[in-house]
């Protein structure tokens, strides 16, 4: 006998959700004005749904409260999507029409915040590792002398009159 769980393809409701997950953060870049960005991309898991929501950067209310939430949890707002890719979060979920079309919008983002300070205690003792603290491995130096081009290596080989 298959048993099919038909509560995975019920559409969710409006309302606040503890269990999501911010599993993606993107920017899209205006081609004219590559510094410049058009939008925020990102992608939620609600419930075992997928859910994206668009934050327009310029005079955007969400964008902006979105923003003030993230550096409610980090301080600054230099955002590392490393660290931000599927970090739990409370969201409060509302289904908006636009132009008679439907999107659901995330609201009222409350991050975990214990798993941010782990992330970012992790990133920084990698960042320590990566800058060579004198006991790396003798592959991991290895490793780095061969993506380092050594210009002196040929030197003077080539040289016409053999002048170094």
């Amino acid at each position: 006998m298959t048993i099919i769980d038909l509560s995975r393809f019920q559409t969710l409701k409006e309302g606040i959700y503890s269990n999501a997950v911010l599993n993606k953060i993107n920017f899209e870049f205006d081609q004219d004005h590559p510094d410049n960005p058009k939008w925020l991309d990102t992608e939620f898991v609600i419930d075992g749904h997928q859910i994206r929501d668009r934050f327009f950067v310029d005079g955007d209310d969400r964008f902006e409260k979105l923003v003030a939430s993230i550096q409610n949890v980090q301080g600054d707002l230099q955002l590392e999507s490393e660290i931000w890719s599927n970090m739990p979060c409370s969201v409060r979920l509302t289904h908006d029409a636009i132009n008679e079309r439907k999107f659901w919008h995330t609201h009222d983002w409350k991050w975990d915040s214990e798993t941010y300070r782990q992330r970012l205690l992790k990133s920084k003792q990698t960042d320590k590792l990566s800058q060579g603290s004198g006991q790396g491995s003798l592959l991991e130096d290895v490793k780095k002398q061969s993506d380092e081009p050594d210009d002196d290596l040929f030197k003077g080989v080539f040289d016409k009159d053999g002048d170094n």
